[in-house]
């Protein structure tokens, strides 16, 4: 029996700068300076605010802002009656 990862090319990646990460598929994943770096144990917060697009492509005149846990979108300033998804501790909203 072949154990994972058996048939990946240990060079693959050598020539590359920077940080690498292995991936799934024995890829390798290199991080430029546009990366955002993601703390999957840091709190959620509320990204935003963004442009609200209507139908047909043009501003509502709205804004929203997104959880960066879970990814749920709400009109700026609702953000107290986000339900947020499975797994997302939500927001803490300071002063609460």
């Amino acid at each position: 029996m072949r154990a994972l990862g058996d048939d990946v090319d240990p060079s693959l990646g050598a020539n590359a700068p920077g940080p690498q990460v292995a991936t799934a598929d024995g890829g390798v994943v290199v991080g430029d300076a546009n990366a955002e770096l993601v703390d999957a144990d840091a709190p959620a917060t509320w990204k935003g605010p963004f442009t609200e697009y209507g139908r047909y492509g043009e501003p509502t005149g709205a804004q929203y802002v997104r959880c960066s846990g879970c990814g749920v979108e709400v009109l700026e300033g609702e953000t107290e009656h986000a339900t947020h998804r499975d797994g997302c501790d939500g927001v803490v909203e300071v002063g609460r």
